[in-house]
């Protein structure tokens, strides 16, 4: 399915709000989580699916087809996270500055000049 993407560049915080605000048809607190969390292990295991498939040459290469799916499953991913994020009072930029931190102490473990 190809869909318009906006030129405009969109923040996490204004992310966040737009994804938060859609409206689910399970509101209660139970389901709030239940919901993305299901939405998670579901997206991740079709694009583990996807690039095993993109992979059976012994190569990674995705076609045109794999790269909008891929695509898709990794929105379905953002948003699954985005939902969680809200039901624990968490902020994406908060968790995109954390993994970067994450990143940076792995990174000097694996420089040897950084030791």
């Amino acid at each position: 399915m190809a869909l318009t993407v906006s030129s405009r560049k969109t923040t996490f915080a204004e992310y966040q709000a737009l994804a938060a605000a859609t409206p689910l048809s399970l509101r209660n607190d139970l389901d709030r989580i239940r919901f993305p969390a299901s939405g998670l292990l579901e997206a991740s295991g079709k694009i583990s699916s996807l690039l095993d498939r993109a992979s059976t040459t012994g190569r990674f290469s995705l076609t045109g087809e794999q790269g909008c799916e891929l695509q898709e499953r990794l929105a379905e991913l953002l948003w699954c996270t985005t939902l969680l994020c809200a039901e624990s009072g968490i902020t994406l930029r908060d968790v995109a500055a954390y993994s970067l931190a994450q990143l940076e102490a792995r990174a000097k473990d694996l420089d040897p000049d950084q030791r």
